[in-house]
């Protein structure tokens, strides 16, 4: 059986303040959690370490209450507790440790009353995206006392201030508020659904949006199961996006109103393009190992087509043979035409051996584009050349042989290129074969995230 556990900051009005329990002294007060957490910064590590302050107030409450508590003491080096990204992360995965070792079906209660506005903001955020039990709180001070001086946190005298508090006095008043206010939940939650469009997280986004369906437009809950099957390259038979509406008047709709955003129904342009933009996005994360693997199918299946649309050959219908699935370049059938036999020539040019039957791949469609002459764009060749010789053989590398996390810095070093870069180069080959790429088509992930923020702020 789960757990029910306190987690909170503590602030300069923890244990004891103006003659009344602080915050988190009050919800233990209170709510009489089985476990608590706090979360001290530097400056309450400090005060923690010189007194220990915090744990013994609890002791007291316990003896008096008759409520046994297991307190546990979280102590970090943060010095800048304004700063909103100090303690996201930090805090996302105390949660996480805290559920997984008291079990998913604990119930947690979080302080929203101590620690900084930053804090607050990070706590909130967290929560109520969380799929936990997770309830909020705040605890107001009595009003009637708020203008007393504040005890010097640095001059904390425990047993004194225990003494005076006037929440230890029969009938003293309950100030815990639950944070249920609907309307504020629903709010933070579409807040944090435009944090994941905008990070492109668009699954996240659904998931939370699937929790306040009836509080959104369906327009936005279409559009993100759309861009989840997007950004998973997920397309079903020819009306592609679209199958995820039954109704064919909807479908109408959404390609009247979006087609010059989303692809729905695709040519093999759009579905290289759309790939392209996949990788792009994992350059945006960040996520460079999925883009080193995306490198190479993305370079054999863009050779492919230019060789067919640009040179006119279709290289795997008219050369190759395929046997238990794979794809072989047969030298026999190069060898009976005089189109393959040139092929053949600039094969074996590009090795300096005799070239035999092989898996088809991208160094040999790549080799016959820089020689075949029904393809005069130089600078489409030495992009090739170079995607080749220097990205996919460098960012292979780093894709196959690494398992720590692969960085920018760490592409630049082995391929003499940025991610972003590499991205760039992708770009100007479709310009160069034929592709129709304007700004519209290059952002229209972020267009498309505009939209759906748009109507959810509706």
């Amino acid at each position: 059986m789960g757990k029910k556990i306190l987690f909170s900051a503590v602030s300069n009005a923890d244990p004891i303040s103006r003659m009344q329990d602080g915050p988190m002294l009050h919800l233990c007060r209170h709510e009489r959690p089985d476990v608590v957490y706090l979360f001290l910064t530097k400056i309450f590590v400090q005060y923690h370490q010189s007194d220990d302050r915090y744990r013994k107030a609890i002791r007291l409450l316990e003896e008096q209450i008759g409520h046994k508590f297991e307190v546990h003491v979280i102590e970090t080096d943060i010095e800048h507790a304004h700063l909103f990204d100090s303690f996201y992360d930090v805090f996302e995965q105390h949660y996480r440790k805290i559920f997984e070792q008291y079990g998913q079906d604990s119930e947690m209660i979080v302080n929203l009353s101590s620690g900084t506005a930053a804090m607050q903001a990070c706590l909130i955020t967290i929560s109520v995206n969380s799929f936990r039990k997770i309830r909020l709180y705040q605890i107001p001070e009595d009003r009637s006392r708020v203008n007393q001086n504040r005890e010097l946190p640095k001059e904390f005298q425990l047993e004194e201030y225990w003494e005076l508090n006037m929440d230890n006095e029969p009938g003293s008043a309950n100030r815990c508020l639950v944070v249920g206010n609907s309307a504020f939940n629903r709010q933070m939650q579409k807040e944090a659904i435009v944090e994941h469009i905008l990070s492109y997280d668009y699954q996240e986004a659904l998931k939370i949006a699937d929790t306040i369906k009836n509080s959104i437009p369906e327009e936005v809950y279409i559009l993100l199961k759309i861009a989840c099957q997007r950004i998973q390259l997920k397309r079903n038979g020819p009306d592609g996006y679209l199958t995820i509406i039954n109704d064919q008047k909807d479908k109408e709709h959404y390609l009247e109103l979006y087609a010059d955003i989303i692809p729905f129904r695709a040519d093999d342009q759009v579905l290289l393009y759309e790939y392209l933009l996949y990788l792009r996005i994992k350059q945006k994360r960040e996520e460079y190992a999925e883009l080193a693997r995306g490198i190479t199918p993305l370079l054999y299946e863009l050779s492919k087509y230019v060789l067919k649309n640009v040179g006119k050959v279709d290289i795997e219908k008219k050369y190759c043979t395929k046997r238990n699935g794979k794809v072989y370049l047969d030298r026999n059938k190069l060898d009976s035409d005089e189109k393959g036999r040139e092929y053949l020539g600039y094969l074996q040019e590009s090795t300096n051996s005799v070239y035999t039957t092989g898996f088809l791949a991208s160094w040999q469609i790549i080799s016959i584009i820089a020689g075949d002459k029904g393809i005069q764009s130089e600078k489409l060749k030495k992009l090739f050349k170079e995607l080749r010789d220097n990205v996919e053989q460098g960012i292979r590398n780093i894709a196959a042989h690494t398992i720590v996390a692969v960085t920018d810095d760490e592409i630049k070093r082995k391929t003499g290129l940025h991610a972003e870069e590499i991205i760039e180069k992708f770009r100007q080959i479709f310009q160069n074969s034929g592709f129709k790429v304007t700004d519209e088509i290059w952002d229209s992930y972020d267009r498309l995230n505009e939209k759906i923020i748009q109507l959810i702020k509706m």
